[in-house]
């Protein structure tokens, strides 16, 4: 466990399917305003719970990879972060650069570094499993991305997402992984925490 300030980073367990899952709606709802199509709202938060006590269950006996973490205050779970390798190409090993689908904080919770936190411990915990860098994508206009090359993503342009029957154009920010942390950008003038990240990836299977 990581804990300051009252707040708390432990890896998630099938106990947290259900906040887990109501943070992950949190996190649709905010990216409908860009791009974000509302099928995306169809799913309730329990369903959405459901959707990760399968994954975590499945994690939990070796048939789905990659790391969960969570960040509680004394009032529940307040963020998560998710990162797992991709689905593996046929004559291809495992590959270095994991996904990074997921990345939520609940506004309340804003500009109290829970964010900047939830990455450096997923990046910790991806790059002891083997990962070299996390890709993370996010709407080309959402007003959380600064933030992302604060903590030391680096743009790698815009790309059209095929995302619930739309295109949804996004920015793709690859942050590396070096003697198992996330490195640093070069100091610039700060960026507020990010905003609930909607999930441009599907659930990791």
């Amino acid at each position: 466990m990581h804990a300051t300030d009252g707040v708390i980073l432990r890896e998630a367990t099938l106990v947290d399917a259900d906040a887990i899952g109501l943070l992950h709606r949190i996190s649709l709802q905010a990216g409908v305003e860009y791009g974000v199509p509302p099928s995306a709202l169809l799913l309730s938060a329990a369903d959405r719970g459901k959707e990760w006590r399968e994954w975590l269950r499945a994690k939990g006996i070796g048939r789905a990879a990659g790391v969960v973490v969570v960040a509680d205050s004394l009032h529940g779970s307040i963020g998560f972060a998710c990162a797992c390798p991709p689905v593996p190409r046929r004559k291809s090993g495992p590959s270095p650069d994991w996904e990074m689908p997921y990345l939520t904080v609940m506004n309340a919770h804003h500009a109290q570094k829970v964010g900047t936190r939830l990455l450096r411990r997923v990046g910790e915990l991806a790059a002891a499993a083997g990962a070299r860098s996390l890709l993370l994508r996010s709407p080309a206009e959402a007003r959380w991305n600064p933030f992302y090359e604060t903590c030391g993503g680096s743009p790698e342009g815009v790309e059209d997402l095929p995302y619930l029957g739309v295109s949804l154009p996004v920015v793709r920010y690859r942050f590396v992984l070096a003697d198992g942390a996330v490195q640093p950008a070069p100091r610039r003038a700060a960026s507020p925490e990010p905003l609930p990240v909607p999930p441009v990836d599907p659930l990791p299977e």
